[in-house]
């Protein structure tokens, strides 16, 4: 939340919605980024990670993705995605975590890590065609796995140390 307030995006007490409001008031020369968001679904201190198909993807994800010009809100974009990955829709507890990071040879990308709940815990997840399976995993099985891709390890330790200090993993 420090770093979202660093960034001017939003008060710890707003709406995540406001996010799009004050980025859709820039012109499109201000603007050389795009914006991810990504759902932290925890159950029993852990957290829901996916694993990606294809040779050019990350060995591992979060549920969300790119939020897009025509979206109607964050909220809905996140819910979309998720729905679209895991076959359930989620409800957004709040923003927890903002990163910024270049992506090899395209804009430079934030992505913005909010604390979620599945609607319905006891519905079965259904993976999408893009992904091979799913895991919750608590702490140190999170670090072992991020640990496997350096390039990713540094936000990927950050945000499973402050998910930790908070208690939730």
């Amino acid at each position: 939340m420090d770093r979202i307030k660093r960034f001017g995006l939003f008060d710890s007490g707003s709406n995540p919605d406001k996010l799009i409001f004050n980025l859709k008031r820039m012109e499109e020369r201000h603007l050389k980024t795009n914006i991810a968001q990504y759902a932290l679904i925890i159950r029993d201190k852990k957290m829901l990670i996916l694993w990606p198909k294809g040779d050019d993807e990350p060995l591992w994800v979060l549920p969300g993705g790119r939020l897009n010009e025509d979206d109607e809100s964050y909220a809905a974009s996140l819910d979309r995605e998720v729905d679209e990955e895991i076959g359930q829709g989620i409800n957004l507890v709040e923003p927890f975590y903002v990163d910024m990071y270049n992506v090899k040879g395209k804009a430079h990308r934030y992505a913005v890590f909010f604390l979620c709940d599945l609607e319905d815990s006891d519905e079965e997840i259904k993976l999408s065609e893009d992904h091979y399976k799913y895991e919750w995993l608590g702490f140190d099985g999170l670090m072992e796995v991020v640990q496997k891709e350096p390039e990713r390890a540094r936000p990927g330790i950050i945000l499973l140390n402050k998910l930790r200090d908070k208690g939730l993993l």
